[in-house]
């Protein structure tokens, strides 16, 4: 029989119960600012719609697009950027989804303080990529640095250890987030530390974490090194389950998106999404919690607020090695939507008849 205190997390993106209305209320939060285009850059079609005039937006500073009170942290932290990339802060502004997410962000960085930490990060994405787009550039910004239970403090992700230790990082996308789990794993230092600890802050200060404020400090770390394609992968187990960090990376054959867990010791090389999960995951070996049945691995990326989910992978039941894979319309280059048959666990399979 059906429960739903415990059933939502069997299915590929049943997580979102828990997340997905954070991003409803960021819209409800923006309505309420009753916040639109200025009139200027508005004209009335035949139809009736009113549709942005392109000319005036190429023509007029991209900052009248943000609210009065974020006109200057948006003009601030533009400054920081080469010419072209102030050229996609610029779009980002008027773009319809980006725009709701730059404000959302800009809002909580400059009410809390962040703006020059901020700043950094922006120097630094813009050094690694100078030439960017909208959805990288937009990447570095999230509030919620690298999991879904992120974000309780807004500033948690520009703890001064972590900006420090993320200044560091370098080389290659997959060695910077090698790096991060690094640095989480020292932080960590063995499975008798393992506790939960609802901020960053906390974590760093008691030397404990648990897999949520690892996840998050691997992706806080990677952020604040200026690099963007961050993911979180999350193991769906009923009421309890399992997190690890992955980001888009380039490899020989293309982007792929990699996998490291910042509680495992210092990984070498990062596993690949989702060949790490054809064969059901493995709860490490020092974990302390559940260790439930894991019935599916899932993929999440930044939304308005909070993570929503890309992709998902079946592990248990009729429909094991299926890919689920969905549609998300401002990150660029992602697969086609879909329900997939993973070929690998197909060659599994026959392989062990």
């Amino acid at each position: 029989k059906y429960d739903a205190t415990l059933h939502p997390t069997f299915f590929p993106a049943g997580r979102l119960t828990l997340n997905g209305p954070h991003n409803l209320m960021e819209v409800e939060h923006q309505a309420e600012w009753l916040f639109r285009a200025p009139d200027a850059y508005l004209e009335s079609a035949t139809d009736g719609a009113v549709r942005v005039k392109r000319a005036a937006v190429a023509a007029g500073p991209a900052a009248v697009w943000m609210p009065p009170t974020l006109r200057e942290t948006f003009a601030r932290l533009r400054e920081v950027l080469s010419s072209a990339n102030q050229a996609v802060w610029d779009r980002a502004a008027h773009s319809p989804f980006h725009r709701t997410y730059l404000v959302n962000m800009l809002y909580r960085a400059s009410r809390v303080g962040v703006v020059d930490e901020l700043a950094v990060v922006l120097k630094r994405f813009d050094h690694v990529r100078p030439q960017s787009d909208p959805a990288a550039l937009m990447d570095v910004l999230f509030y919620r640095g690298g999991d879904l239970g992120a974000g309780i403090l807004w500033g948690d992700r520009f703890h001064p250890h972590l900006m420090s230790a993320a200044g560091a990082l370098g080389g290659s996308d997959e060695q910077v987030l090698l790096g991060a789990q690094h640095f989480t794993r020292a932080v960590f230092d063995g499975w008798e530390h393992y506790a939960k600890t609802p901020t960053l802050h906390e974590a760093l200060l008691q030397k404990r974490l648990d897999c949520i404020r690892a996840t998050d400090m691997v992706g806080s770390l990677y952020r604040n090194a200026g690099r963007a394609g961050y993911y979180t992968v999350r193991w769906s187990a009923g009421m309890t389950g399992y997190t690890a960090a992955a980001a888009e990376v380039p490899r020989s054959g293309g982007p792929a998106i990699v996998v490291v867990d910042g509680l495992e010791s210092p990984q070498t090389t990062a596993e690949l999404w989702p060949h790490a999960y054809t064969r059901g995951p493995t709860w490490p070996t020092g974990y302390t919690g559940i260790k439930a049945t894991v019935h599916s691995a899932e993929l999440f990326t930044r939304g308005l607020d909070d993570y929503v989910w890309v992709e998902g992978y079946v592990l248990r039941g009729p429909h094991a090695g299926t890919l689920l894979r969905a549609s998300v319309p401002y990150v660029p280059n992602r697969p086609p939507p879909g329900t997939f048959r993973s070929q690998i666990a197909q060659s599994r399979l026959l392989a062990a008849r």
